[in-house]
């Protein structure tokens, strides 16, 4: 938990948040949160901040918000994994790797822990393999996903700027694709010729026709909506994933598993923040513009964000206030 000398409040326009003053490049603000048996107070009031707040950001700034959930707190709890699986093939989460330190990749299996695990000597332990992944939504319903998983200790939302097409992202996208080598006996069955046959290089992104045209699409067109299914949406994502590997995983690149993981999302802390230099932050802050962690690590909420979005916080915090909701600490 973060030191009173380091988090202190900016008076009580911001509480329960208190702002780390040492911090001028961005406002990084703190409260204090019990996970997993969170008191309905707590709750209540988190969910109305941020859903007026979150709001304000998408209307006034062009955000979008994006929500991520880390898989280890999904088995722990039951009520939430359920709801996980329930909704899995509407929400269709993307599971990549979370890091809480930029040097190291989480570890992965090493041969002779599989071998233990073969013979029976090591019990496996799912908990244990699971602590270094998460799941990332990819622009589902985010305020149906705030009001499931707020509250638990795995819970993570990123703010960035909604774009335009951007021509530089789908060259990008297409000469990753283009580089992509077949096997031989692939390229000559021939159900892969005619689905590399369908394909659009110009739209990488989208089904080949014959996918496309099957009846059986129309049932999962209806189910994943057409937000899902948006190729610009599609594009954005892919390249706000790769974006996160270069800022957070350029050190990682040796690695052999590098390559193959989809995204990295940086399980900041308190500590972790304010070890980093003005430069790496500013780094971050070229992917997102809002950085939201329910933080285990300092018994908390962590908010870190630009220092100009202040006064849209503290609006809100007055908006609370005024229809009298008050946040209970204990």
């Amino acid at each position: 938990m973060p030191q009173k000398s380091d988090l202190t409040s900016s008076g009580e326009l911001l509480l329960p948040w208190r702002r780390a003053e040492s911090l001028q490049d961005l406002l990084l603000l703190w409260s204090p949160c019990r996970f997993r048996d969170m008191p309905d107070g707590q709750r209540a009031w988190l969910s109305l901040f941020l859903d007026r707040w979150l709001a304000l950001l998408t209307s006034e700034h062009g955000l979008e918000e994006e929500c991520f959930m880390q898989l280890e707190i999904l088995q722990r709890e039951k009520k939430i994994c359920d709801e996980f699986y329930a909704n899995l093939l509407r929400e269709r989460p993307l599971i990549g790797r979370s890091i809480s330190s930029m040097q190291d990749l989480p570890k992965s299996t090493t041969a002779d822990e599989i071998e233990l695990l073969t013979k029976g000597k090591v019990k496996y332990d799912y908990h244990a393999m699971s602590t270094s992944r998460t799941c990332w939504f990819r622009g589902g319903d985010t305020a149906a996903l705030r009001a499931t998983y707020l509250g638990f200790g795995g819970l993570t939302i990123l703010l960035a700027p909604g774009s335009e097409e951007n021509q530089e992202d789908a060259k990008q996208l297409q000469q990753m694709i283009s580089g992509l080598k077949l096997p031989a006996f692939l390229r000559k069955d021939a159900r892969m010729v005619a689905l590399v046959a369908g394909l659009d290089p110009q739209k990488p992104l989208e089904p080949p026709s014959f996918i496309r045209n099957h009846p059986a699409m129309a049932h999962l067109n209806a189910v994943m909506g057409p937000q899902k299914r948006d190729p610009q949406k599609q594009l954005r994502r892919v390249m706000f994933g790769q974006k996160t590997k270069e800022i957070f995983g350029s050190s990682l690149k040796a690695d052999p598993a590098y390559a193959g993981i989809p995204f990295l999302l940086p399980r900041l802390s308190s500590a972790m923040i304010f070890q980093s230099t003005i430069e790496e932050r500013a780094s971050w802050f070229q992917l997102f513009d809002v950085y939201l962690r329910e933080s285990l690590e300092d018994d908390g909420m962590l908010l870190a964000t630009k220092p100009e979005f202040l006064s849209g916080i503290v609006q809100v915090v007055a908006s609370l206030r005024k229809d009298g909701y008050r946040y209970w600490e204990g």
